[in-house]
């Protein structure tokens, strides 16, 4: 074990209290830097706002898509029961039927299969990441306020997989 000169060891202890020294002075100054007191209202600026609405029609209309419309009024007007029934009558829409009324009924928009196509229930997807799959048969037209069935590749907008195209439901509220 190395023992230290005494000239060593008094500068050692002079560095230890200017050190210790240091830090209480930090952190009284920290202190009174974070406290409330030191902190005024008058500082505080709050702006307020009113209502913001974001509406995705300006991605829609800024692509290169067609958008067909249906209101509550053609809903209204149609015999369709379900939305697969409804939109099977739009161009480049195709429904696949798995099974009758009670099967499975998925879409195809623009010749590709339903990995091609996004879902959208009030603009949030609805439609499976992995495969696409969405049964269009759970959704009753009672509860439809309007669709949007946009047609194109919509993969800068929506996602890489909305090459065919995409379709947003809008609920009653």
């Amino acid at each position: 074990m190395k023992v230290l000169s005494k000239k060593r060891f008094l500068i050692l202890k002079k560095l230890v209290t200017i050190w210790l020294i240091m830090i209480a002075v930090h952190s009284i100054r920290l202190e009174n830097l974070f406290s409330q007191e030191h902190l005024s209202d008058d500082t505080t600026k709050t702006y307020r706002y009113g209502e913001v609405v974001i509406r995705a029609e300006r991605l829609y209309n800024q692509s290169s898509t067609s958008v067909q419309r249906i209101t509550r009024e053609d809903i209204e007007t149609s015999s369709a029961l379900f939305v697969s029934d409804l939109i099977s009558h739009h161009q480049g829409i195709f429904i696949k039927n798995y099974g009758g009324a009670s099967g499975i009924k998925t879409i195809s928009q623009r010749g590709l299969g339903s990995e091609h196509s996004v879902v959208l229930l009030n603009g949030m997807r609805i439609s499976s990441q992995q495969n696409g799959l969405l049964d269009f048969s759970m959704f009753p037209l009672e509860q439809i306020e309007r669709l949007e069935i946009l047609q194109g590749g919509l993969s800068s907008v929506i996602g890489a997989d909305a090459v065919g195209g995409a379709i947003n439901l809008i609920t009653l509220h």
